[in-house]
């Protein structure tokens, strides 16, 4: 399930009833931008399936957050920003049928989407 945290780090914390042990010291997140450009006439109907693919997408072990932004003086324009528990777990999402099946459809037809992976700098 997708995990809201507004703060930006992992909610479990060291010692918690998640970590009884406190084994859990640091998890290196994946971040990725995926940026989608509908073509012209199309953007309605990517912007609606975009919103269809974050709804399972949000459910996926590892999803951490699932945000969809879409620029507001250019309709064609959508940004996503995940953040997943690691890399393996993004691997497995772009796995998934509903992710294959959007990208079969709607993004080989109707949109274009490049995806830049990031981890922290620090």
């Amino acid at each position: 399930m997708c995990i809201r945290d507004s703060a930006g780090g992992d909610d479990r914390r060291k010692g918690s009833a998640d970590d009884p042990k406190g084994a859990i010291t640091h998890m290196a997140h994946l971040t990725i931008l995926a940026r989608i450009t509908a073509k012209k006439g199309f953007e309605s109907e990517v912007a609606a399936a975009v919103q269809q693919l974050a709804i399972p997408t949000r459910m996926e072990r590892g999803c951490v957050v699932y945000d969809i932004f879409q620029d507001p003086t250019n309709s064609s324009k959508i940004l996503i920003y995940e953040r997943w528990e690691s890399h393996k777990h993004w691997r497995a999402h772009v796995e998934t049928q509903h992710l294959q099946d959007f990208k079969n459809g709607i993004l080989s037809s109707h949109a274009e989407m490049t995806v830049e992976k990031l981890t922290s700098a620090s």
